[in-house]
C-alpha cells in the first residue's frame, strides 16, 4: 500500500521555479526509462487486476483509458459476495486511514523545541491541526479517499492534494491507477512517481502559471487549444535533497515545468 508523493504538489502547483542553484537538469531520458519498465512490468499484472476489478468492482475500471459512455459492464460472471467483501474492506481501510469525522492526524511540535517554548507552540499547532480538518471537510476529500481505497482493495491508491480556492480551499483527486507509475527505491519504498495522462493544453498555464511551452504545444495552443496532449507529471526523490516536481511532454521531451528540492540552508 503506498500513498502518492504527489500529495505534496499543493506545494508546487502555483509556485514559480526558484533561483539557479546547484541543483542537476532533470533527467528526462531516465524518467521515461523508468516508465517503460514499469509499463513492461505491469503487463504481467493487467489481467489479474481486470479480472479482480470484474468480479469486485464491475462497474468500475481504473486501468484503461475510457472514453465516457463507454460500457463498464463485466466480461466475467460474479455473484455479490465478493463485491460485498470489498465494500467492507474499502471501510476498513478508510476507517484505519483516515476515519470521517475524525482528527486522524496531528501537527505537533518537533523534538527540537525548547521546553520552555512547547506549550504556546502547541496551542498554534493543534490550532492549525483544527483547520486542516475544516479545510478537508469543505474538500471532497472523503468521496475522493473512498476512490484511492477502491484502488488499494486491488493494488495500489493515488490521492492528489492540490491548493483549492476560498470555497473549497483542497482540491482533492484520486488518480486511477493507469495512470501512475510508481517506482521503487532501494529500501522498498515508493520513491518516484510519475502520472502519464491526457491534458487539454489550454489548461496548463492554468494548472502552472509559470509554465513554459515548448515550441510545438505553444502551436497547439494558439491552433487548437481544447486539444489535448499528453503530459508526464514526476515526483522524484533526489537524495539529501528532498522531492522534485516535474513536468514534461513526452512527445519531444520537453520540461514545461520544473520545482528542484528547496535548498536546506535556506531559512
Amino acid at each position: 500500500m503506498a500513498l502518492d508523493p504527489m500529495q505534496s504538489r499543493s506545494m508546487f502547483a502555483g509556485q514559480k521555479p526558484g533561483k539557479p542553484r546547484d541543483v542537476s537538469a532533470f533527467n528526462v531520458d531516465s524518467a521515461m526509462g523508468e516508465i517503460a519498465d514499469i509499463e513492461a512490468e505491469r503487463q504481467n499484472h493487467l489481467q489479474n487486476w481486470r479480472s479482480a476489478f470484474n468480479l469486485v468492482q464491475p462497474d468500475r475500471q481504473t486501468l484503461d483509458n475510457q472514453q465516457p459512455g463507454q460500457n463498464r459492464a463485466p466480461q466475467e460472471t460474479f455473484d455479490s459476495y465478493p463485491v460485498r467483501a470489498c465494500q467492507h474492506g474499502i471501510g476498513n481501510i478508510i476507517g484505519a486511514m483516515t476515519p470521517p469525522e475524525q482528527e486522524w492526524c496531528a501537527i505537533e511540535p518537533g523534538s527540537g523545541i525548547p521546553a520552555d517554548r512547547k506549550d504556546a507552540i502547541t496551542k498554534g499547532t493543534e490550532k492549525i491541526t483544527e483547520v486542516v480538518f475544516d479545510y478537508l471537510g469543505r474538500s471532497r476529500f472523503a468521496t475522493e479517499a473512498h476512490a484511492m481505497a477502491s484502488d488499494l482493495v486491488i493494488s495500489t491508491g493515488f490521492l492528489v492534494v492540490d491548493k483549492g480556492t476560498i470555497d473549497e480551499p483542497f482540491r482533492v483527486r484520486a488518480i486511477p491507477m493507469g495512470e501512475c507509475y510508481p517506482v521503487e527505491g532501494p529500501d522498498g519504498e515508493i520513491r518516484n512517481v510519475y502520472r502519464k495522462y491526457k491534458c487539454r493544453v489550454s489548461h496548463i498555464r492554468e494548472t502552472w502559471p509559470a509554465a513554459t511551452l515548448s515550441i510545438r504545444l505553444a502551436r497547439i495552443l494558439k491552433d487548437k487549444p481544447r486539444e489535448k496532449v499528453e503530459l508526464v507529471e514526476a515526483t522524484t526523490y533526489e537524495p539529501k535533497k528532498g522531492y522534485r516536481f516535474t513536468v514534461f511532454d513526452p512527445y519531444d521531451k520537453a520540461i514545461i515545468y520544473d520545482v528542484p528540492p528547496s535548498d536546506p540552508n535556506e531559512p
